[in-house]
C-alpha cells in the first residue's frame, strides 16, 4: 500500500484534548515500523502542546490559524498542506471539511475512520467499527489507522514528553506545591459535562479532607475562575497555556477527576489517577479509562444506574448512598500513594 519507503505522513486530529492524547501512540508506532518516515500533526491551536517535544513528531501544523470555513481560509490551508507534499494522511475522527482538505491538498493515500458518503466520493480508505467492542480502548481503535497500512502495533499507551528544562521545572513546582508535606494531590473539578461527575461541593469536601491530612497538600487543577466555591489559594494553574498546565499535572503524585482530558494527560505523563466512572458500556474505563499509569477507576454501586441515574451524563452526579462516596475516593488515593511509595524503595 505504501510505495515510498520513507513517506511523509500527516495525522489530523481536530477535536478535544483527551482525544489528542489518545492519538499520541500513532506517531510512535509509525516510526517503529518506518524509522525513516516524516510525521506531522494537524491540530487546533489549543491542543498543539500535547505534541510538543514528542520525539516522533517532526512538525506541528495549526489547523485554526485561518478560518477554513471561509473559502479564502480553506484555499490558504490547502496551499500550506500541499506545499508539504504529504504521501499519507490519517484521520481518527471523520470530518467532511477536513476530508476535502486532504483531498484537494493532493494527498494520494487518505485513511479515515468511519464510512461516510464524502469518503466514498473522494476514494478515502476507511477504518470502521463494524463490531464495536466496549472492552477495547479508544487508543487501540485509533491505531487501526496504521493497521490499515499493514503495520503491527506493540504499545497502545499514550505518552506526553517533557524536555530536560521542563523536568527541572516540574521538580521545582513539586517542591512548591508540597508546602512541606509529603504528597501533592490535584482535583480536576470540571469535566466539560462530557462525563458523569461529582458536583463542586463534593470536591470541596474531598479537598478539605485531604488538606487535613498531615502528609497531603491538595489543590484544584482547573483554570482559575472556571469553577466556583474554592479559595484562590487552592488553584495551581495560572492560565499560562496548556503546556504550563501539563507541567503542573506532572508535578502531582495523584490526580482525582472524572473521565476527562486531564485524566488522560496524567496517564500519558505516568502520573497516578483516581477517576470517577459510569458503568454504562459506552462510558466504561475499558474504553475510555486511564492507560499506562497506576490508576483506580471508581464506580457507583451496581444498582445505581437502575435506580438513581437520570440517564444523561450531564445530569449524573453520583449522588446518594448508591453513588460514589468521598470515603471511597480517599481510600483509593491513599492506596495509590502507598503503592508508589513502595515502588520507589
Amino acid at each position: 500500500m505504501i510505495k515510498n519507503s520513507n513517506p511523509n505522513i500527516l495525522i489530523c486530529r481536530q477535536d478535544r484534548i483527551g482525544d489528542n492524547v489518545l492519538t499520541t501512540p500513532i506517531p510512535r508506532e509509525l516510526k517503529r515500523n518506518l524509522p525513516g518516515c516524516r510525521i506531522s500533526v494537524l491540530v487546533r491551536r489549543y491542543a498543539a502542546d500535547i505534541y510538543l517535544n514528542n520525539p516522533f513528531v517532526d512538525n506541528i501544523i495549526i489547523l485554526d490559524d485561518v478560518n477554513i470555513t471561509a473559502f479564502s481560509g480553506f484555499i490558504k490551508k490547502i496551499k500550506q498542506i500541499r506545499a508539504e507534499e504529504f504521501d499519507i494522511s490519517l484521520m481518527p475522527l471523520p470530518d467532511e471539511r477536513l476530508n476535502y482538505l486532504m483531498w484537494f491538498s493532493g494527498i494520494k493515500l487518505r485513511i479515515s475512520s468511519g464510512v461516510k458518503i464524502y469518503q466514498l466520493l473522494t476514494n478515502t480508505k476507511s477504518v470502521h467499527r463494524r463490531k464495536y467492542i466496549q472492552e477495547r480502548h479508544e487508543a487501540d481503535y485509533c491505531l487501526d489507522l496504521i493497521r490499515k497500512l499493514n503495520f503491527d502495533v506493540v504499545n497502545i499507551s499514550p505518552e506526553i514528553y517533557l524536555s530536560e528544562d521542563e523536568n527541572i521545572s516540574v521538580i521545582s513546582k513539586k517542591q512548591k506545591f508540597k508546602s512541606r508535606k509529603k504528597y501533592v494531590v490535584g482535583l480536576q473539578v470540571s469535566s466539560g459535562k462530557s462525563a458523569p461527575n461529582w458536583q463542586p461541593e463534593i470536591y470541596r469536601i474531598l479537598l478539605n479532607n485531604l488538606n487535613n491530612d498531615p502528609e497531603i497538600s491538595a489543590y484544584i487543577t482547573d483554570l482559575p475562575g472556571s469553577v466556583n466555591g474554592f479559595e484562590d489559594k487552592y488553584f495551581i494553574d495560572q492560565d499560562k497555556g496548556l503546556r504550563d498546565s501539563i507541567l503542573n499535572f506532572a508535578a502531582l503524585d495523584c490526580l482525582v477527576s472524572a473521565s476527562t482530558g486531564p485524566m488522560h494527560i496524567c496517564a500519558a505523563l505516568k502520573i497516578p489517577t483516581v477517576a470517577l466512572f459510569c458503568p454504562l458500556p459506552a462510558c466504561k474505563p475499558s474504553l475510555w479509562g486511564a492507560m499506562g499509569n497506576d490508576s483506580e477507576h471508581i464506580f457507583p454501586s451496581d444498582d445505581f444506574c437502575k435506580n438513581e441515574c437520570p440517564g444523561d451524563p450531564k445530569e449524573c452526579f453520583f449522588k446518594g448512598d448508591r453513588g460514589i462516596q468521598v470515603s471511597t475516593v480517599l481510600n483509593a488515593i491513599k492506596q495509590i500513594l502507598l503503592r508508589n511509595d513502595k515502588k520507589s524503595i
